[in-house]
């Protein structure tokens, strides 16, 4: 029971970031941008309150990962949007983003971990600073934007380039990395998704792909 309530509470705050996320294109064209940048940072402030409650409460889990990861990359896209119209510079993030996300759907497709590393961490870090203040600084001359928007381009480059040296050195090393994967037949894509325990066992092993992939192999 402990642990359900746990959960509960850690996915309420990822929620509150979801649903926030919905409401920063019509503060923005309501009330304007420090309004959108107040609503942003209190969307970025629960990032870091699930996941400190994830890892404080030992309740983390595959699905909490995956819809922590879905609710940054909403974050990021919807933020992007807006700030593409204060600055037409907001679109180098756009394509280092797609770089990023082709990367990751190509260690995906390879059964290889698609998890932050962390870079990836840090890059959420800048991305919600840099956000918050284009709304606060942004509007003026494409200079001081690039002034702004540089420590975040900087860290989406990093972030791509560690995720494909990440890609072809755990592509080389996968077959070792199935071998030493034990699963027992009877846990069900629920319990992978779910469960703590598991999690923490297999969060560095691969993907949930890989991990259904071999359970369903065992049966």
């Amino acid at each position: 029971m402990k642990e359900k309530v746990s959960f509960i509470i850690t996915n309420l705050f990822t929620t509150m970031r979801l649903l926030g996320m919905f409401f920063l294109i019509p503060v923005f064209m309501c009330y304007g941008l420090y309004e959108t940048m107040f609503l942003a940072a209190l969307c970025f402030i629960t990032d870091f309150v699930d996941g400190f409650l994830a890892r404080k409460l030992n309740c983390s889990t595959f699905f909490g990962s995956l819809y922590d990861g879905v609710s940054d990359k909403l974050f990021l896209i919807v933020n992007l949007i807006i700030l593409f119209y204060i600055t037409p510079l907001t679109l180098i993030i756009v394509i280092l983003e797609l770089g990023i996300f082709i990367i990751l759907t190509m260690k995906y497709r390879n059964n290889l971990n698609v998890k932050s590393n962390n870079f990836g961490k840090v890059k959420m870090w800048v991305a919600g600073i840099t956000i918050c203040l284009m709304y606060i600084f942004g509007s003026g001359n494409n200079i001081k934007n690039l002034l702004i928007l540089l420590p975040l381009i900087i860290i989406e480059i990093i972030t791509f380039i560690s995720y494909v040296i990440e890609y072809k050195k755990e592509k080389n090393n996968i077959n070792k990395t199935i071998l030493n994967i034990k699963i027992n037949k009877n846990m069900g894509l629920k319990y992978m998704l779910f469960n703590h325990e598991f999690y923490e066992k297999y969060k560095d092993a691969g993907n949930l792909r890989l991990l259904r992939g071999i359970a369903k192999r065992e049966k």
